[in-house]
């Protein structure tokens, strides 16, 4: 229903910028369920995958190979989720631009990197990429709230280098802002705090936050 919305918004202007869409698995989606029986589950067929072969998996693979080609800006991957979960987004590689595109989403965002075989995983080896859950099929805010990312995504020319490090100070924590081109787990954006480990002036661990930051990373406004 977002991809419906952006649509009718340009149906008689030129989008800011080329859009290609893939629609999953439309034969389950039309039963409501997530794929059938007899079908692998789509988001576990992209390169990188733990599936055996399969026209699925050739046909994840020829995606990501054709969108390759077109040097695409960014990839978004829009879901639902059963639950009662605030909308969040997802990545699979902790670097700025990754970080940039999910937090345009909202103040939640997390880091995995398992099951493997996900479109986000294996679009981000050659763009900036995320998955974002936006909460229970039908819910307006949920659909709203993917139009207005998508629509700003559109509008997006590059992403910003203005960033905030945090780091261990004595007791404390000091956040300083640099304006940089950096792809490292050093910086961050403005305004937010990062769950992470980071490495102190002798190479040894400083544990900021939390105790999994490795394998998840959450932010919210200070």
């Amino acid at each position: 229903m977002a991809i419906q919305l952006l649509l009718k918004k340009y149906k008689d202007k030129q989008l800011p910028r080329s859009l290609s869409l893939f629609f999953g698995n439309v034969t389950a989606a039309g039963q409501n369920l997530r794929r059938l029986e007899s079908q692998p589950d789509y988001n576990r067929i992209w390169p990188g995958t733990e599936f055996s072969d399969c026209p699925e998996t050739k046909m994840a693979k020829e995606i990501v190979s054709i969108m390759k080609k077109r040097d695409v800006f960014a990839s978004v991957d829009v879901h639902n989720n059963t639950g009662l979960n605030p909308h969040y987004a997802c990545i699979n590689h902790l670097d700025n631009q990754f970080l940039q595109l999910a937090s345009l989403f909202g103040r939640l965002i997390v880091y995995f990197i398992r099951p493997k075989g996900v479109q986000s995983a294996a679009f981000a080896q050659i763009c900036p990429a995320v998955t974002l859950e936006c909460g229970r099929p039908g819910q307006q805010h949920g659909v709203e709230h993917a139009f207005e990312y998508l629509n700003s995504c559109l509008h997006l020319l590059e992403f910003p280098f203005t960033v905030t490090i945090f780091r261990q100070c004595n007791s404390s924590r000091a956040k300083l802002k640099k304006t940089r081109k950096s792809t490292g787990l050093q910086s961050y954006l403005a305004g937010h705090r990062v769950f992470r480990l980071s490495r102190n002036e002798n190479g040894k661990r400083n544990r900021l936050h939390h105790e999994k930051a490795r394998c998840f990373c959450q932010c919210r406004c200070t």
